[in-house]
C-alpha cells in the first residue's frame, strides 16, 4: 500500500470517528469507503466488516474458537512420528491438520448479526518460532543446521590451512604404503636370483675341478 492511500485510510477513519455519535449513516459511509483501501484484514480492528459499524464496548461480542486438542491417537502418531515410523495417508492428514490448526478470533456485531474472523498463528509455525530463538534447530519442514555436527572439509580448507595439524597423515601413509611395499618385493626378487646364480657359478666351477683330477689320476 502507497503513502498516499495510508494517509487517506488514515483521515477517513479520524473523519468517521469524529462523526459517530453526529451522524451515524455518514460515519459508516465514510468506513464503506475507506474498506475499498484495504485488501486483507491482518489485525482485528473496532469496525465491522459487513455493516461498517463501530465497534464499541456493547455493541459487539468477541469469543476464541480453540484449535485442535491433541487426542490420544493424535499422541500416539506424535510418537510414531518422533520414532521415525512411516505413516500411511490417513494418518499423515490427520497429524497435518493437528499441526496447521489454529486459534480463531470471532466477534460478532450485535447490529448486522454477522461474524468476523480473524485465525491466529498455525502450531507448526509457532513451534518453529520457539524452537529457532532457544536453538537453531528447526522442525516440520524447515531446513536447518545443527551446530554440534562437524562440518566436513573440502579441498578448499586444505588450501587454506597447510598446518601439519590440520594435514591428514595417515591418509598419506596409507596411500603411500602400497607403492614401498611393491618396491621391496622386487628388491627381495632381485637379491633371490643373483644368489642363485652365484651358487650355480661355484657348483660348475667345483665339477671342472672334479673332472681335472679324476684324469690326472688316470694318466
Amino acid at each position: 500500500m502507497s503513502l498516499r492511500r495510508q494517509l487517506e485510510r488514515d483521515f477517513l477513519a479520524r473523519a468517521a470517528l469524529e462523526l459517530r455519535e453526529r451522524c451515524v449513516p455518514e460515519s459508516r459511509y465514510l468506513l464503506y469507503t475507506r474498506s475499498a483501501f484495504q485488501t486483507v484484514k491482518a489485525t482485528p480492528e473496532r469496525i465491522c466488516s459487513f455493516c461498517f459499524q463501530c465497534l464499541v464496548p456493547g455493541s459487539y461480542m468477541a469469543r476464541l474458537k480453540p484449535k485442535m486438542k491433541a487426542t490420544p491417537q493424535v499422541q500416539k502418531l506424535l510418537k510414531l512420528e518422533a520414532k521415525s515410523h512411516r505413516l500411511n495417508l490417513k494418518q499423515t492428514k490427520l497429524l497435518r491438520r493437528y499441526k496447521m490448526s489454529r486459534s480463531t478470533l470471532l466477534i460478532t456485531c450485535n447490529t448486522c448479526k454477522r461474524i468476523t474472523k480473524y485465525p491466529g498463528e498455525s502450531r507448526s509455525l509457532l513451534a518453529a518460532v520457539s524452537s529457532g530463538s532457544s536453538t537453531p534447530n528447526l522442525k516440520h519442514g524447515t531446513k536447518i543446521l545443527d551446530m554440534k555436527t562437524p562440518t566436513p572439509v573440502f579441498k578448499s580448507d586444505f588450501g587454506k590451512n597447510r598446518s601439519p595439524a590440520v594435514t591428514p597423515r595417515a591418509y598419506s601413509s596409507n596411500s603411500s604404503t602400497p607403492s614401498s611395499s611393491t618396491k621391496s618385493a622386487k628388491k627381495s626378487k632381485c637379491h633371490f636370483s643373483r644368489l642363485k646364480m652365484l651358487l650355480k657359478q661355484d657348483k660348475k666351477q667345483k665339477s671342472k675341478k672334479g673332472d681335472l683330477k679324476s684324469f690326472l689320476s688316470t694318466l
